[in-house]
C-alpha cells in the first residue's frame, strides 16, 4: 500500500513539473524530437519551418535559431531549445527573462 501511495504521488508531483515546462523549439529537427518522444503538449511555441504532424496549431515564436522575443515572452516559454544560433538574436535577454536557453549540437545528421 505504501509503495502504491509512494508512486501515485511521484505521478501527481511529475504532471506538475512537466505542466510547468513551455518549450519553445526554433530547429524542425528539434521539434521532429519532442514529437517523436510524444512530448508535444510542452511546445507552447514553434519555428516558422517547424512542420511536424501534430504542430500546425502551435504559435510561430521565430524562424529557425532566430526568437521573435516579444512572442516567446507572450507564450511564458520556459525553454528555448534550438540546434542553431543566429547571432542577430536577443539571447542574453531571453536569458535574462529567466528563460533556460539550450543549443543541442548538430554538426552531424547523427546528431
Amino acid at each position: 500500500m505504501k509503495k502504491l501511495l509512494l508512486i501515485s504521488i511521484l505521478l501527481v508531483l511529475s504532471g506538475e513539473i512537466f505542466a510547468a515546462i513551455r518549450i519553445v523549439s526554433l530547429s524542425p529537427a528539434v521539434t521532429d524530437a519532442i514529437v517523436e518522444i510524444g512530448a508535444v503538449d510542452l511546445l507552447c511555441g514553434r519555428s516558422r519551418v517547424c512542420d511536424a504532424p501534430g504542430t500546425s496549431d502551435i504559435p510561430i515564436a521565430g524562424d529557425m535559431g532566430f526568437p521573435a522575443v516579444e512572442k516567446i515572452l507572450r507564450l511564458r516559454a520556459t525553454h528555448v531549445i534550438s540546434d542553431t544560433r543566429h547571432p542577430g538574436g536577443n539571447w542574453k535577454f531571453l536569458e535574462q527573462q529567466g528563460i533556460k536557453l539550450i543549443f543541442l549540437p548538430g554538426k552531424k545528421i547523427a546528431d
